[in-house]
């Protein structure tokens, strides 16, 4: 049995679209958020008018960088007690227990 010439032609142009890497995008990437007014952009971000809203942009995908620390979302209006391997912090007007992202939790016994 011998490869039919479709077969063949979709195997070359699979290989070919495999070796031919894809240009960057010159669009920028910019949040979807109007600001009435224009903004003050982050590292790398600049701003940008569409329409009647300015946004912020910036022209390479973002980088995710982890949290140094993960709060809870509770507000409490005065310093908490916070558990083992946690710090009381004020964020705004409320209170919150945060944990620093290297430590561990240790598993509560049920």
């Amino acid at each position: 049995m011998y490869p039919s010439p479709l077969a063949a032609l979709f195997a070359l142009l699979s290989t070919r679209a495999l070796a031919s890497p894809l240009a960057p995008s010159t669009q920028p990437i910019c949040l979807e958020i109007c600001y009435l007014q224009k903004p003050d952009c982050a590292r790398n971000g600049f701003p940008m008018q569409q329409n009647e809203c300015w946004t912020c942009c910036t022209r390479e995908p973002p980088k995710p960088e982890p949290p140094l620390a993960i709060c809870l979302a509770i507000c409490y209006f005065e310093k908490p007690e916070c558990g083992r391997g946690s710090y009381a912090a004020k964020q705004n007007e409320c209170w919150t227990c945060c944990t620093p992202q290297q430590a561990q939790v240790p598993p509560t016994d049920a």
